[in-house]
């Protein structure tokens, strides 16, 4: 790891440092509802410059943050068809918890994942949902 990379990171809370097969990975542990974290991943991003970022989201999460209004085109007729009916339920559910806890704290949920994505479009860096 380079000096620069190690003071990085040790002014970083909760970030993890592995090299294998000579790539250098960062893990950074966050949580939805932080401004620290927010700072933190933004900062890691636009400091190390990596050519991917990795985001813990699945497909369909990951759309809803990008597309934050596509919920309103949504077929619900067809979601109950495909069964899928108790995970948007759950969704919503986790998404009302995670609002009323961002209003506490005046933090949108989930606005660090949004900065990763958004620091890495700004490189051109590729995104991966992991």
């Amino acid at each position: 790891m380079c000096g620069r990379c190690g003071d990085l990171i040790s002014n970083i809370e909760n970030v993890k440092f592995l090299e294998v097969n000579g790539k250098e990975i960062y893990i950074i542990g966050t949580a939805h509802v932080s401004s620290k974290s927010i700072e933190d991943v933004k900062r890691l991003v636009k400091e190390v410059k990596p050519d991917t970022v990795c985001v813990e989201l699945c497909e369909q999460r990951y759309n809803s943050i990008v597309h934050r209004k596509s919920w309103e085109s949504m077929d619900i007729f067809r979601v109950i068809k495909e069964r899928k009916a108790f995970f948007l339920l759950m969704q919503l559910l986790l998404s009302f918890f995670y609002q009323k806890v961002g209003k506490k704290f005046k933090i949108r949920p989930g606005m660090e994942m949004m900065v990763a994505i958004e620091e890495a479009e700004n490189l051109g860096a590729y995104i991966e949902l992991i």
